[in-house]
């Protein structure tokens, strides 16, 4: 349903929702999701039938209800007509005394949290905060961006400013003024983030609008309505190719040294360890069998490196058998390659030194590796072998032992006997011999 609802197949999702009732209780989530939809598309109908349908809830509090009646009321904002929102607002809010929860976001900078309200003045760098954003909006406006009013939820003369103060973009122009060009900006909000944010990235004075995700949503409905009968990918999009896979696997002339480093995700990861591009490179061996650690001098050394990337760049030139393939993933799911790591006789990990995997693996390794314990996904058993010792029995004879040791062993054989005070012989006797 929510899936439907974020593509905006809400009749679908409306349709799905009264076949789950049928036969079992809907969450409220499944309603604030067809309301969220329907308040984005400006649907004023279905908004309230949703919100009668919640009244009906004996499980909804009044919170859960403001907070959807607030979502009824910005839709009619969204469409112009402010005295009704505002209606809206006065009768709930007088009848149960309930105020709606400030949107704050928040982000991180330099290992300190900064929190943002809307139109919020308290940053030390508010000047520059503001200075920055109307930067923005200027760039955007010469690239051919129109403000929408559908989402002032008052009426205002002044839209550009309204919608400009937003908590999340205060903390993406704060991002953009304390952080180098290239690093990652991200913003957590408690409530919702405008449907309207414009994501931006710096660079030699560019300004870059990230496309809508409305592709990304209808591509996972597409999923939803085959089951998640997903087929596997191309060669290109979900495995290396033989030849890559080779590249990575086998010692390489050149230095991976400040090249790129990042793994695939585990659904890719689970499909390249089965597919014939991972035999190609590895057959049937372990990853690590054929790695040949780069070594200044001949001494063979007595601990592997502690990593092999940061900040997502390869800093060795020669990496470990794991980061050097960015289709190997230590995860608790990924079983065939756990158990590459593996004593198979003593059931302990594999010495690094045998397997060459850096000590940032290692961990990842053992973590992973107590998760597949206790999800049962593997199990350790001695493999047991079974010895028939009338084999050795001409052996024994030639050795020639004292008679009643050679009693003993010949009696216990026939008789598969294993306890030897089940046998008709005294302790003297024995002592004797």
């Amino acid at each position: 349903i929510d899936t439907l609802s974020r593509a905006f197949e809400i009749d679908e999702a409306l349709s799905l929702l009264e076949q789950y009732e049928r036969n079992n209780p809907a969450y409220l989530n499944m309603y604030t999701c067809i309301l969220s939809a329907a308040r984005i598309q400006q649907n004023t109908a279905i908004v309230e039938d949703v919100y009668e349908r919640m009244k009906k809830r004996d499980d909804v509090t009044k919170a859960d209800l403001y907070a959807a009646l607030i979502l009824v009321a910005n839709t009619y904002a969204s469409q112009g007509n402010y005295e009704k929102a505002n209606e809206l607002r006065r009768e709930f809010v007088d009848k149960e005394n309930l105020k709606k929860p400030p949107g704050l976001t928040w982000t991180m900078v330099d290992g300190i949290i900064h929190e943002f309200t809307a139109h919020d003045r308290r940053h030390p760098r508010t000047s520059e905060i503001y200075a920055e954003l109307d930067k923005i909006s200027q760039e955007l406006k010469e690239d051919g961006h129109v403000y929408s009013s559908s989402w002032l939820t008052k009426e205002t003369d002044d839209m550009e400013s309204v919608l400009c103060g937003h908590s999340e973009k205060l903390a993406i122009a704060f991002n953009l003024i304390a952080t180098p060009s290239g690093e990652t900006i991200q913003i957590i909000k408690n409530l919702r983030i405008c449907d309207k944010m414009i994501c931006v990235h710096r660079s030699r004075q560019l300004l870059l609008k990230f496309r809508s995700i409305t592709d990304i949503q209808k591509a996972l409905l597409s999923l939803t309505r085959q089951n998640f009968a997903v087929t596997a990918p191309s060669a290109e999009t979900a495995a290396p190719t033989a030849q890559s896979s080779q590249l990575m696997h086998n010692k390489s002339k050149t230095s991976l040294r400040g090249t790129p480093y990042k793994v695939a995700d585990i659904e890719t990861c689970l499909r390249y360890i089965e597919s014939d591009a991972y035999t190609s490179a590895y057959g049937d061996q372990p990853v690590w069998k054929n790695y040949v650690r780069n070594r200044i001098r001949s001494r063979f050394p007595h601990y592997t490196r502690d990593f092999c990337s940061e900040e997502g760049l390869y800093i060795r030139g020669n990496p470990c058998p794991i980061c050097r393939d960015e289709y190997l993933l230590l995860d608790y799911r990924n079983i065939k390659l756990l158990k590459q790591f593996i004593n198979k006789h003593t059931g302990e990990i594999e010495p690094v030194l045998r397997t060459h995997i850096c000590q940032a693996q290692l961990r990842n390794l053992r973590v992973a590796l107590k998760k597949a314990y206790d999800f049962g996904l593997i199990s350790y058993e001695v493999p047991f072998r079974q010895y028939n010792y009338k084999d050795y029995y001409e052996q024994l004879k030639d050795k020639q032992p004292p008679p009643l040791l050679l009693t003993i062993l010949q009696t216990s054989m026939e008789q598969n006997i294993t306890n030897l005070d089940e046998l008709s012989l005294s302790d003297k006797q024995i002592h004797q011999n």
